[in-house]
């Protein structure tokens, strides 16, 4: 059963998460109004580098968990 998960979209700079299998993540839409005059905030870049790092260390984990079974 193929999902939409993400989408992107090149005209508004907009990106929305819908997990429909996973209810507990959270659905967020994010983007600029205007995509040519956004100046990025150092918090949100902050932020977006911390989503970054938990996501590699739970990555981390599934590979590790991955590896555990097959073994």
């Amino acid at each position: 059963m193929a999902q939409r998960q993400s989408k992107v979209s090149k005209f508004s700079s907009n990106i929305s998460f819908n997990n429909q299998s996973a209810p507990d993540t959270h659905n967020f839409r994010t983007g600029p109004s205007e995509p040519t005059e956004h100046q990025p905030n150092p918090l949100q870049i902050a932020f977006l580098e911390y989503q970054i790092a938990e996501l590699k260390l739970q990555h981390s984990f599934v590979i590790r968990e991955n590896n555990n079974l097959r073994s």
